[in-house]
Parts: structure tokens; sequence; C-alpha cells
């Protein structure tokens, strides 16, 4: 963003919100919302999301916590962001341990794939079924 008067530019937010449910079956339109900021504080999102009530797919921005806590919005968390930090270690180290965790991950993702574009109900059973004991054994292994 420009900074009138010193030549210079500040560093600013523009925060995009996208709902897009084709690929899991869903009904709703794609949407997207922007919304810009001067700054990355959490009011920010929480002023933005204070009427929303679902699920939200984000990355690991702590600003999106209080969110959380209200409890009428549910951390979809992301998996690749996990397995990126393992990638990393096992390209600097060549650890069989974070190659083992990347496997594990590699079942889940094969779970998803197989799951898209079925009914919610049907995504929401394999991973029940499917899913919820990779990652149970994965999170305890971690």
């Amino acid at each position: 963003m420009l900074a009138p008067g010193s030549g210079k530019t500040k560093t600013a937010r523009l925060w995009a919100y996208v709902r897009d449910e084709r690929p899991w079956d869903g009904d709703r339109q794609p949407a997207s919302w922007y919304q810009f900021s001067p700054d990355r504080k959490a009011a920010r999102p929480n002023k933005h999301l204070n009427q929303y009530e679902g699920f939200m797919h984000a990355d690991g921005y702590a600003g999106f916590n209080d969110l959380y806590r209200t409890g009428k919005i549910i951390e979809v968390a992301c998996m690749a962001h996990i397995r990126r930090k393992f990638v990393d270690v096992h390209k600097s180290q060549g650890s069989a341990i974070a190659e083992e965790a990347i496997k594990c991950i590699a079942k889940l993702y094969g779970i998803e794939k197989e799951a898209r574009g079925r009914p919610p109900n049907e995504r929401w059973k394999a991973r029940q079924n499917q899913s919820k004991p990779v990652f149970d054994s994965l999170e305890v292994w971690l």
C-alpha cells in the first residue's frame, strides 16, 4: 500500500474468503469475497467472519484461533502444512522418521481422493471408517 508523503510503500493485507463446494457435491454457488486491511491483526478476520457459522479451511494463522474458540466456526486443518515440514526434514536430512510420516499422510490423501465428488454423508463415512484410524495412529505416533 502506498504510504503518502514517505515515498515508500507499507505492507497491507487483502483477505480472500472463498466458497466452492462443487468438488464435494455441494449445492451452493461458488463465491468469493475480498476485504482490505492495513494490517494482519486478528481483529480483522474476527470482524469479517463474526456472523459466519460452519467449517473453515485455512492456514495455521493464529489470528483465526478466537474464531474457532467461539464454537461457531469449526477448523478444518490442512495436512499440507504439516506434510511440508516433514518433506523439508526428509530432503535436508534423509530422515526415515520423516519419510514414514509422509507415507502415512499419503494414505490420508488417497482416502480423500477416493471420496472426492461423493455426497457429504458418504465422505464423512469414509473419513470415519478409513481416515480416522490412520489419523489416530499418526497422532499417537507423532
